[in-house]
């Protein structure tokens, strides 16, 4: 039995709550959309909040009613490539939303400047999973070139784990790892193996960093003590992916860790949309102290991989 409500969640204010018997999501309607809690129902979220918006970035000389844009966690979505002050729209207008039988679509109003609409679907399917399907709509004047990109912001203390490249490309080179300006090649959270790259949350390194790959296997799994969640996103073999060829990111610092994928890019026509889909599982695992191979291959088959 699913169930669809619309509540009050602490600070973020009015929310819509999407739950069945074992697991729960909750989606702020005050502002965003951001998937703000997921978790299994009574325990933790594997979610990061931000309630007292901590963190963020100044927009100066803003085109935007705001000059702030604030992180507040959760799970939300932009596009690609990067850039001030596109990027940094401060969502912070009412959501509108539409409820169906299991599935709830949430409608973001129209950005002032960059004439960008956003969409996110929420669907909690019958085996436990939850399928989130984000719509990029242009409505400007122009076509832009852009990649529809979504970030899930998790809770600290955890390891982020994203398979290696595994295509067969013969003379040339199928696996590599982008670091950007601010991250260390010699950060100790940073491991790359043969199969896999782990990147571990540290709170006592409180300094950011950020890798992305070309992730053919097309997801990457966050383990948080006895919970483990994964998101699953295409992979388009020959296309163009941003920032040299990513289409899975991860960035992190002391308090949080952000689990990214990305679409290729392509020409957005004026009026028209773009779709990224991911899908979300959550499985409890015993706690371990190492990360190694056998460890990683055991858990990536609780979820089929």
């Amino acid at each position: 039995m699913i169930n669809i409500k619309e509540i009050t969640y602490g600070e973020f204010g009015k929310c819509v709550r999407i739950s069945d018997a074992n697991i729960e999501l909750v989606v702020t309607i005050d502002k965003g959309p951001f998937v703000i809690r997921y978790g299994f129902i009574g325990g933790e979220s594997v979610l990061f909040e931000d309630a007292k918006a901590k963190y963020g970035q100044e927009v100066k000389d803003s085109p935007f009613r705001a000059d702030r844009w604030n992180v507040y966690g959760g799970h939300r979505m932009w596009i690609s490539p990067e850039k001030l002050p596109r990027t940094y729209y401060p969502d912070v207008y009412k959501v509108e939303y539409n409820v169906e039988a299991t599935a709830v679509t949430f409608t973001a109003p129209e950005q002032e400047w960059t004439h960008m609409r956003y969409c996110l679907k929420v669907e909690l399917l019958k085996n436990g999973e939850i399928r989130l399907t984000h719509t990029t709509q242009n409505t400007g004047a122009w076509d832009v070139k852009v990649a529809p990109w979504t970030i899930t912001v998790m809770r600290g203390g955890g390891t982020v784990i994203i398979p290696q490249n595994t295509r067969d490309t013969g003379f040339f080179p199928n696996k590599w790892v982008a670091y950007w300006p601010y991250t260390s090649m010699g950060d100790e959270r940073i491991k790359t193996g043969d199969k896999y790259i782990t990147f571990t949350n540290k709170p006592s390194i409180s300094a950011p960093a950020k890798i992305g790959v070309l992730n053919n296997a097309g997801y990457a799994i966050y383990v948080l003590k006895d919970c483990a969640f994964m998101k699953e996103f295409a992979f388009e073999d020959g296309a163009e992916y941003p920032d040299n060829g990513c289409n899975c990111e991860s960035y992190m610092n002391g308090e949080y860790v952000e689990i990214e994928s990305l679409s290729p890019l392509r020409v957005l026509e004026s009026g028209k949309t773009m779709q990224h889909i991911e899908t979300w599982q959550l499985s409890k695992i015993a706690k371990t102290e190492t990360l190694n191979d056998n460890v990683i291959k055991a858990i990536a088959a609780k979820f089929g991989k």
